[in-house]
């Protein structure tokens, strides 16, 4: 499971779409001040977790309202209708 999550995370936004939507998650989840999330978005530039970072979640990631100041940031999943 963790090796989908690291692999879903660090790859290109638009291939880490296969890696999301395969592994049957419903929702992306992670707290934005993790040291390891950042190190992440550092070493790679161009992931999935660098754009959501930036607040600039790809299309097929819909965000869900948290409460003011939580530090994790939660996504919907989009798939297309099948």
């Amino acid at each position: 499971g963790m090796t989908t999550v690291l692999k879903g995370f660090t790859t290109a936004t638009d291939k880490a779409r296969a890696i999301v939507t395969e592994s049957g998650a419903d929702y992306v989840a992670f707290c934005r001040h993790e040291n390891e999330v950042q190190r992440y978005a550092r070493l790679f530039p161009g992931s999935l977790i660098a754009h959501l970072l930036k607040g600039k979640p790809p299309v097929w990631l819909q965000p869900v309202q948290m409460r003011p100041g939580e530090s994790i940031l939660v996504y919907r999943i989009v798939r297309p209708d099948a």
